[in-house]
């Protein structure tokens, strides 16, 4: 268009502006009286580039201390049409701003007076075809009175004012989720450019992106390979959370991106509508999360019998961000929840440290539990479980040992005749005989299976090549009462379904040997041992209480008169089979307890095969000590070991003290009932 083109538009657009403004009633009053506080001097300008309207004005210029009063209290509402303001308009469809204070309370009376304002407005996107803009300033007064009219040239522009904006193309209705399950972020949005020369360009950034601060964030492209037909698209962190995890807030942003082109005319920039009139950007940042959170304290579990529960506690979660707890049991040692047999026990609040596991009256499950965490983004702990996260084997045995006696017959000498009595709340299954040449065996691991029988037979014959003297036990496969899974009891006990076979042929060196004779019984001392700690003598069926030095385990050591003697103990509380033996090391005794063990029994085996039971239990001291175990232990075996030397020093130095320990055990006898002590063992 040539420069006189727009010279003849320009004079065409003020003549008409002249004649509107004679043609309408001027009702501005002067400024000095101007009760209605009309704005003065609106003028808008429109930056095409940045399609952004520059709105200006002021306030009335008065030395009327009453008017300029009454200006501090005013305020200014901006309206915008299409059409020229008329007294009486609809002030709720054109309204953009409200509440924009004439003066600050601060202000004084020559700041208030002729204040100017400024406000910045973007138009609403538009299309090809130039559009003539109104502006008006109305003024609102504190009692609510409204400025009307607004005046053309004064509170309203004259006609002509052209805001030419560019029509929308961006992607509209953008949301973005994330899913912690699968480790993805689920975007979705409605296309809405046009043409078909664009691409998808999808940003990613630390903060909120508005048009005014768009050139200035820091924002990543996250991909541009999105293709034009579709409406969703899936970003993938499982690849990502392999080498490393990812746990973030992010923004993201959609938009459609023109190539630059050059056509016969000329050549055009490349085009990103990021105006943002569609929500192609997320308001809110989303959170991805592929980080799994992982328990770092200490879980115990403690079976009780006649409670019919196994307690389990544990240290309270010290992670953040932890929604729940899970709790884990299988029947098998847990690696990871997928595994067979792993099943979620419990869900409980994060800060919950506790959980009975109620025990069915046929429970019969050697039981494994593991404690993971749920964060709060849906990350779950399905494997990588602390040492300390998980606890078992833990025996949960309800019903008593069926078989409830097991003997064995020489029939001859490569034949032994079997024979044992059942529970009757057993229904079927297998029986397990079992074969263990270690004299005092410890029953968790020094067992060879021998064969597999018919427990309801009542018996079985056996073919050896050779007797000799052996421990033989016989332990249920199967089930028991009206339950349908079947269990495991394979708790073994001395003299109920275990069994000391000592042929009966042996010759008298064979039988020194084997330290048993069923012919002739070696001539022993009474049974009786005494703890070094303490100098306190013990015999069969005492009841004694031990204190030990720190919460974590706890040693003690004892010596014996017998010769040829053997001892092992096992857990009395926790109904575990499994017996541990002593160490011994010239002439003395070592027993090692690991904590909650609170009562154990010792077991003596004597060259005759005779067993003793000691009672011993433990007081334990949940105080740190002052110095660790560690270094304490060489001082006290040596003290031990120099203490049971010189006792041996003088016959006349042992008598006394053996009167002053008989003393000491008759006091703490009275103290201290042993009828009360075994009814506290029952």
């Amino acid at each position: 268009m040539s420069n006189n083109v727009h010279v003849t538009m320009n004079l065409k657009i003020w003549f008409v502006s002249i004649l509107l403004v004679v043609t309408l009633p001027v009702g501005a009053a002067s400024e000095q009286t101007d009760s209605t506080l009309e704005a003065r001097d609106l003028y808008v300008q429109y930056l095409p580039d940045v399609e952004l309207t520059n709105i200006m004005w002021r306030n009335i210029i008065s030395t009327d201390g009453q008017l300029i009063d009454e200006l501090k209290m005013a305020t200014y509402e901006v309206h915008r049409s299409s059409t020229m303001f008329q007294p009486g308009f609809d002030r709720e469809t054109t309204l953009i701003a409200s509440d924009i204070p004439a003066c600050n309370s601060t202000d004084s009376n020559e700041e208030c007076s002729g204040k100017g304002h400024v406000l910045e407005y973007y138009p609403p996107p538009g299309k090809v075809n130039v559009r003539f803009i109104y502006y008006a300033i109305v003024t609102i007064l504190r009692d609510g009175t409204v400025t009307d009219p607004v005046n053309l040239g004064i509170s309203q522009i004259p006609p002509g004012h052209v805001e030419d904006t560019a029509p929308i193309q961006s992607p509209q209705d953008f949301t973005a989720t994330y899913n912690a399950s699968n480790k993805s972020t689920y975007l979705s949005w409605r296309p809405a450019c046009t043409g078909s020369n664009y691409n998808y360009i999808l940003y990613e950034h630390n903060e909120p992106a508005t048009r005014s601060t768009w050139d200035e964030i820091e924002k990543v492209i996250t991909t541009d390979e999105i293709p034009q037909n579709v409406s969703e698209y899936t970003l993938d962190w499982t690849y990502e959370s392999y080498y490393q995890s990812i746990e973030r807030e992010v923004y993201y942003t959609l938009t459609c991106l023109y190539p630059s082109y050059c056509d016969d005319e000329a050549c055009y920039p490349a085009s990103e509508d990021v105006r943002f009139y569609t929500d192609n950007t997320l308001a809110e940042p989303i959170i991805e999360d592929t980080r799994v959170p992982r328990y770092s304290g200490h879980l115990l579990a403690e079976y009780d019998r006649e409670d019919s529960t196994t307690s389990l506690q544990w240290t309270k979660v010290a992670e953040k961000d932890i929604s729940s707890i899970l709790l884990y049991h299988s029947t098998d040692p847990i690696v990871s929840v997928v595994q067979e047999n792993v099943t979620v026990l419990a869900e409980l609040p994060a800060d919950s440290v506790e959980f009975i596991h109620q025990l069915t009256p046929d429970w019969m499950t050697t039981s494994y539990y593991a404690l993971g965490l749920v964060d709060n983004s849906g990350n779950v702990q399905t494997d990588n479980f602390d040492v300390l996260g998980k606890v078992g084997p833990v025996l949960e045995r309800m019903l008593p040992i069926s078989i409830t006696s097991l003997d064995v017959e020489i029939e001859n000498s490569t034949t032994l005749l079997f024979s044992w009595d059942i529970d009757s709340s057993f229904s079927q299954g297998d029986a397990v005989l079992w074969k263990s040449e270690v004299t005092t065996p410890d029953l968790s691991v020094e067992w060879t299976e021998v064969s597999r029988l018919n427990p309801m037979e009542g018996e079985f014959y056996y073919s050896v090549n050779q007797l000799d003297t052996s421990w033989y036990a016989l332990t249920l496969e199967g089930t028991w009462g009206s339950s349908t899974n079947t269990h495991i009891d394979d708790r073994i006990e001395a003299n109920t379904n275990a069994i000391y076979l000592i042929p009966q042929w042996q010759s008298e060196d064979e039988t020194d040997e084997s330290n048993s004779s069923s012919d002739e019984k070696i001539d022993l001392p009474s049974f009786e041992i005494t703890l070094l700690d303490t100098n306190q003598t013990v015999k069969n069926g005492d009841w004694i209480t031990l204190f030990a030095e720190t919460n974590t385990t706890h040693e003690f050591s004892f010596s014996s008169s017998q010769n040829g003697s053997t001892y092992r103990w096992s857990n009395a509380l926790n109904d575990n089979p499994f017996w541990f033996g002593a160490a011994s090391s010239s002439g003395i005794w070592t027993i090692t307890v690991e904590n909650p063990i609170k009562l154990i029994h010792i077991e003596s085996t004597n060259a005759n095969g005779e067993i003793d039971i000691i009672r011993v239990g433990i007081d334990w001291n949940y105080q740190e000590s002052n110095q660790p175990v560690e270094e304490e232990e060489p001082i006290t075996k040596e003290e031990k070991k120099s203490s049971s030397e010189e006792q041996t020093i003088s016959p006349f130095l042992l008598i006394v003290i053996s009167l002053m320990v008989a003393y000491i055990v008759v006091l703490i006898v009275q103290s201290k009932p042993r009828k009360q002590l075994f009814l506290e063992e029952e």
